[in-house]
């Protein structure tokens, strides 16, 4: 770009009309000049595809994915501009303000669509997360938590015990019958979201639990409060999930039966 400060005043000044300028580019005249004005002088990098070579050995599954740093390096090089943002370019064109009365306004129209969200995140986890690499993660994390449990035999910890059990014997269920039923996925999604979130919410539970009783003389009302509130978590959120396995379990055949014309 020719001048990253007229074109941060601008996009700043426009951006509320952003639409209206966007539908304006389907013109070739203007969408060129658009092009020009904006974009001219501006370099894309394509990285060619990898070349595979077969080596006939067993690779684990990464952790994550990531480039490498030099890749990084190597954009940041050949960039003509470097932007750093340092505001919100959205709320500050449309002068959003934060008063308590519109964050309460923005929150409350966001509940109106978390069941979407629950859902959706659901079914990302069951049918991409946890299939794509055959429950390795999932079963990678239980194996942490049970590496916990061992490590910490006097911190109370059996009903995580068992709660832990009931996640793997519902993530083996899972991946035992995806492939004979393809509707478990989607019927046994939330109920696994909320299991997982469940038994996870415990474990770091007790390791704060842990922490806590170590600690205990350098603030005895603190670590006590923690204490007690781990152990409620325990008491009272964790037996819920034995329900959520039970019902992630239950198949998909109920949850199907009634035809299109029944609803």
């Amino acid at each position: 770009m020719a001048n990253p400060y007229w074109i941060k005043y601008l996009i700043n000044k426009t951006f509320s009309q952003r639409f209206f300028w966007a539908r304006l580019t389907n013109f070739p005249i203007i969408g060129k000049m658009i092009d020009y004005a904006l974009f001219e002088g501006d370099d894309i990098f394509y990285l060619p595809k990898d070349k595979t070579i077969p080596v006939n050995e067993t690779v684990d599954q990464p952790e994550g994915m990531m480039a490498p740093s030099k890749i990084v390096e190597h954009f940041i090089r050949q960039a003509n501009y470097h932007w750093i943002m340092d505001f919100c370019i959205c709320r500050d064109s449309t002068h959003c303000k934060d008063y308590p009365v519109e964050r309460f306004y923005r929150d409350a129209r966001i509940t109106t669509i978390y069941e979407g969200t629950t859902a959706i995140q659901a079914n990302d986890l069951v049918g991409r997360k946890l299939i794509r690499d055959n429950g390795a993660e999932m079963k990678r994390m239980i194996t942490e938590v049970r590496a916990f449990i061992d490590e910490n035999t006097d911190a109370n910890t059996s009903a995580l015990t068992a709660a832990t059990d009931e996640l793997a014997a519902t993530t083996q269920w899972l991946l035992d019958n995806y492939l004979s039923d393809p509707r478990i996925p989607g019927a046994a999604s939330v109920n696994y979201l909320m299991l997982v979130g469940t038994v996870a919410g415990a474990w770091q539970m007790a390791r704060a639990m842990v922490i806590a009783r170590e600690k205990m003389a350098e603030d005895e009302d603190f670590y006590s409060a923690k204490i007690v509130t781990a152990q409620f978590y325990m008491d009272h959120v964790l037996p819920r999930a034995f329900a959520f396995a039970a019902a992630a379990r239950s198949g998909s055949d109920n949850m199907m039966a009634l035809g299109e014309e029944q609803f």
